[in-house]
């Protein structure tokens, strides 16, 4: 049995953390969790120890995560949000 590198899952508490922030409107905490995302992104692809298959299925959450925070991100601006 192997086990998931502690970089990954570092990406996904990240991840869902962002999508925490994105139901609740936390504008200020995505913009936080967007950077911390990034270097959790890069720590897990430079972890030697990395599960490429596990990496690219959370890469395609994260991308969907993304697609969902831009409409979020537009409409919020077209109401007046920001």
């Amino acid at each position: 049995m192997s086990l998931v590198p502690h970089s990954q899952l570092r990406l996904v508490r990240i991840r869902k953390a962002l999508e925490g922030a994105l139901a609740a409107q936390e504008w200020d905490r995505l913009r936080q969790l967007d950077v911390d995302l990034m270097a959790a992104l890069d720590q897990a692809s430079d972890d030697p120890n990395r599960h490429p298959e596990t990496l690219l299925s959370e890469l395609a959450v994260i991308v969907d995560l993304y697609k969902d925070l831009v409409l979020s991100n537009e409409l919020h601006r077209q109401t007046g949000g920001i």
